[in-house]
């Protein structure tokens, strides 16, 4: 639960922004409501107006579409409040041609619509192709193809895919190799904190890169959250509850890249530092002076993450992306829907949490070979091809068997799980109710009472009879309130579980008694609720986190000198003359 975008900020700051208190449920429509999955004349497409609102409109203009002229006709201070008016005036424009050519179209003048792509087109997609994205798996057996590395590492890249085989090392080996990591502080004593010594210097931005920081950070690394202020707007300004959410953990500094002494401030955290994170478009460091080649020229040492939405090399490394673009060109929009839907998909950046994990881990690796090499490298994620892991039983089933897995809401794809779905109960909730195996469904009609016969009691019959059973279930689950029914089957030994809401989640008994649930009292916010890292580690205790800063460059007399070798006095001539802005 703690990687859901919205849910709890949401929750926790109702008094302070205007989107509900309880997420709602909304399809495949993105919480900020300017991301959804419409109908083009063919296909499906995400569409938005972001980031090129002006080029948009200027297509619908070029293509002759009147509708748009309702828009233009509005003054700024109303169009900005006419978000879900603007979207149903693009859903209606794009169902003039088909997704392919709409997607094109829409990247060729930076707006950052996503077409739906079926796990057919995500195993032929051009960028995966070049970036060697899937793989034969070196074997005795069957051909087999997988999808490859989550990340590339360009120093130690991952060798070729091979069949399970037993552990060549031993849990005390590794954790022995762990325990002597050279970013550790303080010689034999054990470390407050697991990544205590490490220094990441964070130029990061919305959820992706600040998730992957926030990890980070709550073990222990130091991490410098780099900072200008035209770009710390809404979820990137400290003063969003989303900021406060994503961004704990960490020390707030502020530097302008415009200002031509920017590189030298930069080159001096670098040397003092082990990691260099990322997520803007391919190029924008380039941009500013600080490509891999040369932070590595200051720093040979240092561990260079970039993640970006298709990849920084490849024919689709300049596609313009968010998380809702990458889920309809990764296969998750596709494969969200029940049978004949295309516009259901994830409503928040699932997406972005499961990059920003990725990059966690693939820091930690990088770190590991270092250790190994005495030498840092560039790792590159591609946050299609993450989205692309998520859907890997169904690639790995078309790539290898020639099977493509089709839409089918919750029906379990490997024809293990029956039932396996949602259903509404007396008290107008719901309930996930999952039979493993047949003894599962001999306890569940026990305790429920549902009529049976000998052609439900295995799993195959009950695949027969799939239509039949969720119509059983449907009728008993409309008779009892939703924690009676979680009660009853759980008792029965039957997997079956509330679907939970944030209010839900905050007082979940179980989550309430492992204390996931914190406060903090934050400069600008006051006293509000956080969750802790989600683990408990019985070696190293995560207290105390620190809060997300609470304005650009709050940490700036206090890193500046103990890192970049600055007195005081020019830290704040820097402030007063943009530099530090």
């Amino acid at each position: 639960c703690t990687s859901l975008e919205q849910l709890f900020f949401q929750y926790w700051f109702d008094d302070v922004q205007s989107y509900s208190k309880i997420a709602p449920r909304q399809g495949s429509l993105h919480w900020i409501g300017a991301y959804v999955v419409v109908p083009a004349q063919t296909g499906w497409l995400m569409i938005t107006p972001a980031p090129n609102t002006a080029g948009l409109v200027q297509w619908m203009l070029e293509e002759g579409f009147a509708e748009v002229h309702d828009l233009l006709a509005m003054p700024v201070e109303q169009l900005v409040r006419e978000v879900p008016l603007i979207m149903k005036t693009i859903a209606s424009f794009v169902q003039s041609a088909d997704a392919t050519s709409l997607f094109w179209a829409a990247q060729d003048r930076h707006v950052a619509f996503g077409e739906v792509q079926s796990v057919a087109q995500v195993a032929a997609n051009a960028q995966h192709e070049f970036r060697q994205f899937f793989r034969p798996v070196d074997w005795d057996g069957s051909p087999v193809t997988i999808p490859g590395p989550v990340a590339h590492f360009h120093g130690t890249p991952v060798p070729p895919a091979r069949a399970p085989a037993a552990s060549e090392s031993s849990i005390d080996e590794v954790l022995a190799a762990w325990g002597s990591a050279p970013w550790r502080s303080g010689g034999e004593r054990a470390p407050a904190k697991l990544l205590d010594g490490l220094r990441v210097l964070d130029f990061t931005h919305v959820l992706a890169g600040p998730f992957a920081n926030r990890i980070l950070g709550d073990l222990g690394a130091d991490i410098l959250k780099l900072q200008t202020a035209d770009r710390a707007t809404i979820v990137n300004s400290p003063d969003h509850p989303y900021f406060y959410t994503w961004n704990r953990s960490k020390r707030g500094i502020s530097l302008n890249m415009k200002d031509e002494r920017a590189v030298d401030i930069v080159r001096r955290l670098v040397e003092q530092s082990d990691v260099v994170m990322e997520n803007f478009s391919a190029g924008v460091l380039d941009g500013w002076g600080l490509s891999y080649e040369t932070v590595r020229s200051w720093n040979p040492r240092i561990v260079y993450l970039t993640m970006s939405g298709c990849g920084h090399e490849g024919p689709w490394s300049k596609l313009v992306t968010y998380a809702p673009t990458i889920h309809a060109l990764s296969g998750l929009t596709y494969l969200s829907n029940p049978p004949g839907r295309g516009d259901v998909g994830p409503g928040f950046s699932l997406n972005d949490h499961a990059a920003g994990l990725s990059a966690a881990v693939a820091v930690l690796a990088a770190l590991d070979a270092r250790d190994r090499t005495g030498e840092g490298q560039h790792v590159d994620i591609s946050q299609m091809e993450t989205g692309a892991y998520l859907i890997g039983p169904a690639v790995l089933d078309y790539l290898t068997n020639g099977r493509e897995a089709q839409p089918d809401g919750n029906v379990d794809p490997f024809g293990h799980l029956v039932p396996n779905e949602c259903f509404r109960t007396a008290d107008g909730q719901w309930i996930a109710i999952t039979c493993r195996d047949d003894s599962d469904w001999a306890r569940l009609v026990d305790v429920t009472g549902i009529p049976s016969d000998a052609s439900l009691a295995t799993v195959n019959g009950r695949i027969a009879r799939l239509a039949d059973v969720d119509a059983l279930l449907s009728t008993w689950a409309a008779t009892v309130a939703v924690d009676a029914a979680q009660e009853l089957l759980q008792s029965a030994g039957v997997a079956a579980g509330k679907v939970q809401n944030a209010a839900d989640l905050m007082t979940d008994p179980q989550l309430v008694a492992r204390e996931v649930w914190h406060t903090c009292d934050h400069g600008v916010f006051g006293v509000r609720p956080f969750d802790r890292f989600p683990a408990i580690w019985s070696g190293s205790d995560l207290e105390p986190y620190r809060s997300a800063p609470c304005y650009v460059g709050e940490h700036n007399f206090e890193v500046y000198p103990e890192v970049a070798g600055l007195d005081e006095a020019t830290v704040a001539e820097g402030m007063a003359d943009g530099l530090f802005s």
